[in-house]
């Protein structure tokens, strides 16, 4: 399941990820956009341009969304620069969820998701 930041840092950086994502549009149905909030919506929007955001950046919804839904698993595209509640992240812990983190801009690392998985740059996946 992807979540994909939508705030205002991801500007340069959508085509690559909707490059990356849109080879996978036969099976991706809906994404999950997030900044503060999170709003599932059909993939195809997002390859509109259709952003729904309020241009922050908080992995708290994002960790909901996920004990919400039960998924195991989440792809997150992100700058990396936000955190998540304790309570959230001890949840994710408990389930075991695995998070693949993909970061683009000036994020280096992002500490508040690599508990959950890898965190590569936009830059290694996409070519």
């Amino acid at each position: 399941i992807p979540f994909v930041l939508v705030s205002g840092s991801v500007g340069e950086h959508m085509p690559r990820i909707l490059g990356l994502l849109g080879s996978l549009k036969r099976e991706l149905l809906t994404i999950f956009q997030f900044s503060n909030g999170v709003v599932e919506t059909p993939f195809s929007e997002l390859l509109e341009g259709k952003l729904k955001t309020t241009f922050g950046t908080d992995f708290t919804c994002v960790a909901q969304s996920i004990i919400e839904g039960g998924f195991e698993r989440a792809v997150v595209f992100t700058d990396g620069f936000a955190d998540m509640d304790e309570a959230e992240a001890a949840e994710l812990k408990t389930r075991r969820v695995e998070l693949l983190t993909v970061l683009f801009g000036e994020g280096e690392e992002c500490p508040a998701l690599a508990e959950f998985g890898e965190v590569v740059r936009l830059e290694e996946v996409c070519i």
